[in-house]
């Protein structure tokens, strides 16, 4: 809001003139106005009705309304994004995004911060989503570290044992795509968390070049992976 201060006014002489009382005056009805939310001025507000929440730096502000300050708690919708933003896919770290969590009275105010929101309340995406592939470095023996992603990828070189994978968590897929070498032959053996159907792992395809995808789902309560492999893909 513009103010509505007189900085031509004098000022000079006693602090009891009234060009000092009305400048005071105007400020102190200024600031109550942007406590109220009334003026724009954004920020939270106690018993405020129209405060603001403002995002963005410099030209890019957007703004998203509806957040109200009592007492110390914030009140409002469950998520707030300013109301000009166009989410791209996927989110930047340039991107300003703020969400309000009423559930636990938090502000959310990153895109990492808002996709872990998405995914814990649920929601849907309009645009493609994937999972960036690690490419593991092939060795006599494998362990997965599944924090790393959900798909990975390794060319094997020798006789491979996949240990059991580290930091997976309850229902994480994985996925595991197996390509022989210009030698081919090669064969895999699996830690004791990887099951199979009717309990008996698959033989890889041995051609050279050979492609084989093993896909499992992480089964907490049994501490196993539930998985299958398809075989030469041509």
């Amino acid at each position: 809001m513009a103010s509505a201060i007189d900085a031509t006014v004098p000022v000079t002489g006693s602090p009891t003139t009234a060009s000092v009382r009305a400048n005071f005056a105007t400020a102190k009805a200024e600031i109550s106005a942007l406590q109220a939310g009334g003026g724009g001025g954004g920020g939270f507000s106690p018993g405020g009705t129209a405060s603001q929440l403002l995002s963005g730096t410099g030209s890019n502000v957007n703004v998203g309304t509806g957040l109200t300050l009592s007492s110390g708690t914030l009140s409002g919708p469950t998520t707030v994004l300013p109301s000009s933003l166009t989410l791209r896919s996927p989110l930047q770290a340039t991107d300003n995004i703020v969400v309000y969590d009423a559930s636990n009275n938090d502000l959310r105010a990153t895109p990492a911060q808002f996709v872990a929101y998405m995914l814990a309340t649920g929601g849907s995406f309009t645009k493609p989503v994937a999972v960036t592939p690690v490419l593991l470095t092939w060795a006599a023996t494998v362990t997965i570290d599944a924090t790393a992603s959900n798909n990975f990828r390794v060319v094997l070189g020798g006789a491979t044992t996949f240990a059991n994978p580290t930091g997976m968590i309850d229902g994480q897929e994985i996925n595991l795509r197996l390509k022989q070498d210009g030698t081919g032959t090669r064969t895999a053996t699996w830690g004791s968390k990887w099951k199979w159907p009717g309990g008996t792992a698959p033989t890889l395809s041995t051609a050279i070049n050979a492609v084989d995808r093993v896909s499992g789902t992480y089964v907490q309560a049994d501490d196993v992976i539930e998985a299958t492999c398809v075989k030469a893909y041509a």
